[in-house]
This record gives C-alpha cells, sequence and structure tokens, in this order.
C-alpha cells in the first residue's frame, strides 16, 4: 500500500545511492548481512541465530547518501546467553555536512510499486537477552528512514524486549511499519515502541517520526508493558507517532500503561487512530500518560477510546511541571477506568504550591462518557496559574466517589463542560480530606460553575432550538449550548404545518416534560447533574379540526380541540391490502402511528409476501419482512410512526428509533 509520509517529514525509502569506502560482502546464503557505508541490494531473506540480522552501518567515512534494501524477511532466534539480539539495526554516525539521506527498506519496494514483505521475526528463547526487532540510532549528519514489515519480538528472559525503537540525537529519524508491532516478554519489560528524541546541543534539532500501519501490542507475565513510550527534550521540532490501528498494554504481574508521552523544552504530537488500552492483573494501570515540563503534548485517540483495567486504574494522566506548558487531548470516543476506589478515569497529577505554572494549560475533549470504578476527575493540583479545560459530550460517571474530587488546599480553576453526571456520591463535587470526602464552599462553588451541554434527540434537530442558551466554544473550535444548575433555558419547537404535539420532553428517558410558561412557550429548568435532550410525538392534525398547525407555521403546537379523531391507531384488516408478494397497510385519516404485536404480524404477513409497505400522509415506506421479522423477533411489539417526513420503527415503550425508513413513494 503506498503511503504518502506527512508533510516536512523524510520519505520512508530512498533509492539510487551510492557511497564511499563501501565495506560489504556476500557469504552465508541466509546468514546476517553487515553493511557499511554502501548501498547494495541484497534479493533474499535472513534467517540467522546470529545476535543480529541486519546491521547498517553509517560513518565519519561516508560522503554520499546510502541505500540499502533487503527484499525478503528477517528472522532472528537466540538460544544461548547473551546481551541483545536485534533483527534490524541502523547507526548513523557520520559527520559529513554533503550526507543528506540513509534509507534502508526491508521487504520489496521501489519508486513505482508499493511496499511487500520484509517482516521481522526476533525471538530469544535460551537466555536472558535484551531484544529488539528495529533499533534505529542516528547521532550524526542527515536523516535517517527505515521501512519495514510487521515487527514481531519475543523473549523468554528477565530483560527487556521492545517491538521497535527510534533514537535520534542530531537529525531526522523516520520508521514505517506496513504491519504491526507486537512485543512478548515471560520475565521482563515489553514495550511495543520506544520512541527518544532528545539533545542537549543548541545547534541540533532531533525529530523523530513513526507511521505504523497496524496494531501495536505490548504483553508481559512478569514485568511492566507499555504499548507506546516517547520521549522528547530539548528538541527544535515536534516529534511524532501515528499508529493506525489500537495501542494495546497487558501484563499480568507488572504495571501497564498504554501511552507514556514525557516531553521538555520540545514536542510531541501523537495519533491513535482506533484506540488505547491498558490491562495489568496484578498491579496498576494508565491508558494514556502525559507529562511535560514548558512543552507541549498533543493527543488524538479515535473512537475506540481509552480503556485502563487495574488493582488501580487511571484512563488518563495529565502531568504539567513548570509554567508555559500545553496538553491537549481529543478522542473520538470515551474514556473507562475500572479498579479499585482510588482509580479515576481523568487524574490530574499533584502538581504543588509553590510551583510555578503559570500559563500551563491541559484541554481534553471527550466525544463519549468519561466511567470510572472511583472517581470521574480526580484534580490533585494545589498549585495557582494553571488551567484545566475539560469537555465531556457524553455522561461522567463515577461508580464509588464523586464526579470530581479536589484537594483540601485546591486552587482548581477547573472549567468542565458535561452532558450529565452520575455520582456514586452525595455531592458532585467534593474535596478529599483524610477522613474521605466532604463537601465544602469551595466544592459547591465548582459545582455551581459546572457548565452542562443541552442536547437534541437525533430525530429532531431541525425542529428544536435553544433561544436563551449560552453558546460555549471548546478549545478545538465545538460550540455548544450549555447552561448552569437552575438556570432557565427557553426552548423553541418547530412544528412541521398539519401536525401538534401530543408530548415534549426535556430528558432522555422522556419522563420529564418540558414545561410551559403563560405564553404558551416551552421552557426548562437545567437539572442538578445536566442530561438535557429535548425530544417530543407529534401527531397529524385531523382535517375537521380547527387548530392552527405548529410552531413552524405560525401556530402553538397545541392539540386540536377535544371530540377529535385521536392521531395514534392499531392495526385493522380492513385498512390492510395484499397483493402478489406485497403487503400494504394504509394509515386512516388523522393517523399518525401504528402499534403492530408479534402475533398480529404474524397473522398479516405470511410466507409468501417480500415486503411491506405503509401508505402515509407523509409517503410510502417499504421495509422488507426479513427486516420486519427480525425486529419483531428482537422486539415483539413494534410501533410504526410518521417523524419528519421519515417512518420511525419504535420498540414498544422505546424512546429512539430501531429503525428509520425514508419515503419510497408518492403520499396517500
Amino acid at each position: 500500500m503506498n503511503k504518502r509520509l506527512t508533510a516536512g517529514i523524510t520519505a520512508a525509502v530512498y533509492f539510487t545511492m551510492s557511497a564511499v569506502t563501501p565495506v560489504f560482502a556476500e557469504s552465508d546464503p541466509t546468514g546476517p548481512v553487515n553493511v557499511v557505508n554502501d548501498s547494495p541490494t541484497i534479493d533474499r531473506s535472513v534467517d540467522t541465530d546470529s545476535s543480529t540480522g541486519v546491521s547498517v552501518l553509517a560513518t565519519d567515512q561516508l560522503d554520499k547518501d546510502m541505500s540499502v534494501q533487503v527484499t525478503g524477511d528477517v528472522t532472528v532466534t537466540m538460544d544461548q546467553s547473551g546481551d541483545t539480539v536485534t533483527g534490524v539495526e541502523v547507526t548513523n554516525t557520520s559527520d559529513a555536512n554533503d550526507v543528506d539521506r540513509i534509507g534502508v527498506t526491508i521487504g520489496k519496494s521501489n519508486e513505482k510499486t508499493p511496499h511487500s514483505g520484509g517482516n521481522i521475526t526476533v525471538s530469544a528463547t535460551g537466555g536472558n537477552f535484551n531484544t529488539n526487532g528495529v533499533m534505529l540510532n542516528n547521532a550524526g549528519e542527515g536523516n535517517v528512514a527505515v521501512t519495514t514489515g510487521n515487527i514481531n519480538v519475543s523473549s523468554a528472559g528477565k530483560t527487556t524486549s521492545v517491538g521497535a525503537s527510534v533514537t535520534t540525537t542530531t537529525d531526522y529519524s523516520d520508521l514505517y511499519v506496513d504491519g504491526g508491532i507486537t512485543a512478548t516478554g515471560v520475565n521482563g519489560d515489553t514495550t511495543g515502541l520506544e520512541v527518544n528524541s532528545r539533545t542537549d546541543s543548541e545547534y541540533n534539532y532531533p525529530n523523530a517520526y513513526v507511521l505504523v500501519d497496524g496494531n501495536v501490542t505490548a504483553t508481559s507475565e512478569g514485568g511492566m508493558a507499555t504499548g507506546v513510550d516517547m520521549t522528547s527534550v530539548n528538541s527544535g521540532h515536534s516529534s511524532g507517532v501515528q499508529i493506525l490501528g489500537t495501542v494495546e498494554a497487558t501484563s499480568t504481574n507488572g504495571a501497564a500503561t498504554g501511552l507514556d508521552l514525557k516531553t521538555k523544552n520540545s514536542g510531541i504530537l501523537a495519533t491513535i487512530a482506533n484506540g488505547v488500552e491498558a490491562i495489568s492483573t496484578a498491579d496498576s494501570a494508565i491508558g494514556v500518560d502525559m507529562n511535560s515540563v514548558n512543552g507541549y503534548i498533543d493527543t488524538f485517540v479515535g473512537k475506540g477510546g481509552v480503556y485502563a483495567e487495574g488493582l488501580r486504574a487511571v484512563g488518563v494522566n495529565a502531568d504539567i511541571d513548570d509554567a508555559g506548558s500545553l496538553l491537549l487531548f481529543r478522542t473520538g470516543g470515551g474514556i473507562y477506568a475500572f479498579g479499585d476506589e482510588t482509580s479515576a478515569g481523568i487524574q490530574i497529577s499533584p502538581i504543588d504550591s509553590p510551583m510555578d505554572t503559570s500559563g500551563s494549560t491541559l484541554a481534553m475533549q471527550i466525544a463519549g462518557d468519561v466511567k470510572s470504578t472511583g472517581t470521574g476527575i480526580m484534580d490533585l493540583t494545589s498549585a495557582e496559574g494553571f488551567t484545566s479545560d475539560i469537555v465531556i459530550e457524553g455522561t461522567l460517571i463515577a461508580d464509588n466517589g464523586p464526579a470530581v474530587s479536589v484537594m483540601s488546599d485546591t486552587k482548581s480553576s477547573l472549567n468542565l463542560t458535561v452532558w450529565k453526571i452520575e455520582s456514586g456520591a452525595d455531592s458532585l463535587v467534593a474535596e478529599k480530606t483524610e477522613k474521605g470526602y466532604a463537601s465544602t464552599e469551595t466544592t459547591e462553588k465548582l459545582e455551581k460553575s459546572i457548565d452542562y451541554i443541552l442536547k437534541v434527540d437525533p430525530d429532531w434537530t431541525d425542529s428544536v432550538s435553544f433561544t436563551s442558551a449560552n453558546q460555549k466554544e471548546s478549545k478545538n473550535g465545538s460550540v455548544y449550548s450549555v447552561g448552569k444548575e437552575g438556570e432557565k433555558v427557553a426552548v423553541k419547537l418547530n412544528i412541521p404545518e398539519g401536525y401538534y404535539v401530543t408530548s415534549a420532553y426535556s430528558d432522555a428517558d422522556q419522563t420529564v416534560s418540558l414545561k410551559r410558561d403563560t405564553n404558551g412557550d416551552y421552557y426548562l429548568i437545567v437539572p442538578k447533574g445536566g442530561g438535557v435532550m429535548i425530544s417530543m410525538s407529534l401527531a397529524l392534525i385531523p382535517d375537521n379540526s380547527d387548530s392552527n398547525g405548529g410552531e413552524g407555521n405560525g401556530g402553538d403546537g397545541n392539540p386540536p380541540a377535544s371530540g377529535t379523531t385521536g392521531a395514534t391507531g392499531t392495526a385493522s384488516a380492513d385498512s390492510i391490502i395484499a397483493s402478489g408478494t406485497e403487503c400494504s397497510y394504509t394509515f386512516g385519516e388523522g393517523k399518525s402511528s401504528v402499534t403492530f404485536s408479534a402475533e398480529e404480524m404474524k397473522n398479516i404477513l405470511t410466507a409468501e409476501y417480500t415486503d411491506m409497505t405503509f401508505r402515509t400522509s407523509a409517503g410510502q415506506f417499504v421495509i422488507t419482512a426479513a427486516d420486519l421479522n427480525e425486529l419483531l423477533a428482537k422486539y415483539g411489539t413494534l410501533r410504526f410512526a410518521i417523524r419528519n417526513g421519515r417512518l420511525a420503527i419504535f420498540a414498544d415503550n422505546g424512546y429512539s428509533p430501531v429503525m428509520t425508513l425514508d419515503p419510497a413513494g408518492a403520499a396517500v
């Protein structure tokens, strides 16, 4: 698969190069490959019991670019004692100014064809080895780029096992993995991907970038497990990792961390396309751990979200140790932390006075829920000048503690925006004391400052608006309608002509009705814990009614005068027509919904019918007999109702459609 790396990132493969003072010789047809200052193409695989499968070295004698290619796979198996076992090792110590690129490709690839093959397998079975799939070390002049296939590393000893490591102290270094990375250890610490970009020289600007086209997995039985471990120190550039799959870290007896990001006077960009998972059976687990000293970290996790499970679990931990730092975290999913009662979905690590954290900010945006078996958000900071801006579009759930806990000497500037809060404690926000949690003047003030997101049922987004709600913009530019506990918010229902409102609700469970003032206008009072979700039910106004329709065309959405025909009905044999393989039901005059039980439908929809058509004033809607029978088998009773010109199908007593049909024909 062709990949085009991010702009400004060195390309992964380089060709048509030559070198000065080449050192390369072939003797063993499957043995190790050793290249020094040369640009050979080795058209074979490597299968060896030597400590290194492929070694590429650029020294200070190199004065031209290098391009090395091994077209097959690389397999290294070691069953004896030793120090280090490595699949592919690339080292640059050249100090030549005219060396721009050193490219190494494992597998088949050129400028016209995509990369294929080049899998790296390293196995240490008989001793205490530090095992590495790929080891890239750039300490010289020029950019280094390595391209491989899948990387699989395993070690049975008590030492470390690393899938791939990239270390750069001088220049750009890129690693592209056309597949996934798997690292497995028995008794030692295990890391899937390790990236280290640092320098002590003001003249060097190291930068590392890694792209993995699959998952990164680290598993250890006796040691710690880390999915991705990334450090950037004193770099003039931002280093980055992009994982197009999932990051997983699992340990039986040690701690587990999915994504470990550390920066000082530098920056990190981390993108995980799916999710991050950290699981420990006998120790702690952290999904994402971010630590910054006068730097910035920008992290994005896809819809898979963050999951941490351990004796004590933290979904996302944020630690800022100096002024001027910025931590950004976004996920298209949720954050989940399952452990003991001290666990936390989000933890802001201790920042104690008199540490200066002025100008430092933590900004988080979570599209799903934040759920913890302990506390939802644990704010452990007592330093001034630090700002936390957290947006949770779903529910903040704390099973065995407050939704938000703060320190007794807190100077918290937590700015929380959330749709709904569910807390296992008496207070939504509480102070952590030696005797447990307590409600104080500080926590009461913080609780009243929470902005609750006001939502509209997805089926009614075009028909409902908040006319008096505050608008709040998040750090990434998203805008929300919000209200604080106890605030009155005016709601406008735009009712299509010919319909009236039979019911309107302000909560997702449809148990709290919208209020109406003396003018007939709708409004709500934001409840403690939030959870506002506007929905409504409409019915057709019968022809003999004098009502003026709804708010959308100048009416008030009120029902017609008493004594008129109702707006709902049950199935009637008189309204059913069967012809060929089609069975149809025509809504009677004034009807906007009909309910069928499984038994009723069984008598109507016999084996010869392949489709059922609902003929309504909004159009004709067709559902296959197979889909209809599947819904009836699952839910038993179904309600068919017209909503915004579509036919919505509900499970009995359900408030959200299980299926929605678009019109397939003209109205009747």
